[in-house]
């Protein structure tokens, strides 16, 4: 099933030179997959199937990008490349870099980011908890204290 919607796609292409009228599923897999890809360090991106499980500002990523492919494909046996279908591939990375460095919010996303900057430390107050073993004699209690004089 598409991330994107036909409209979605036709909002970013000037009608009289790029009239959608189906969406190419490969490119639209293709594309998803590389966007979502990118994105699941930060968001649980399993859920995001179909276009209305996927967050509005996603799809109109992966809906830039989309677009911005058609037109390269259009202007391939050309010597320059279509300034108009850079500055979209552009804005898509961009808002991808904002989405995955934390400073762009999915406002319509069911979980909120992945946290994965919290310091975590070895061991921790569950593996305190166990004895030690043979293979990790580091469980356990403390071994020492810090100011003790021995």
């Amino acid at each position: 099933m598409s991330h994107v919607s036909l409209p979605e796609l036709q909002v970013w292409a000037e009608r009289s030179k790029l009239n959608f009228t189906q969406i190419d599923s490969d490119l639209d897999e293709a594309i998803s997959a590389s966007v979502l890809s990118r994105l699941a360090p930060v968001y649980n991106t399993a859920t995001w199937t179909t276009s209305t499980a996927t967050p509005s500002l996603v799809r109109k990523i992966i809906a830039m990008e989309y677009v911005s492919w058609k037109i390269s494909a259009a202007y391939a046996g050309d010597e320059t490349e279509s300034d108009y279908a850079l500055r979209l591939l552009g804005m898509a990375e961009s808002l991808i870099a904002g989405l995955v460095a934390g400073t762009t919010v999915l406002t319509d996303a069911t979980d909120q980011p992945v946290n994965d900057e919290q310091a975590s430390f070895y061991p921790n107050d569950s593996s305190s908890a166990l004895e030690p073993t043979c293979d990790d004699r580091s469980l356990g209690g403390p071994v020492f204290t810090m100011g003790v004089l021995w």
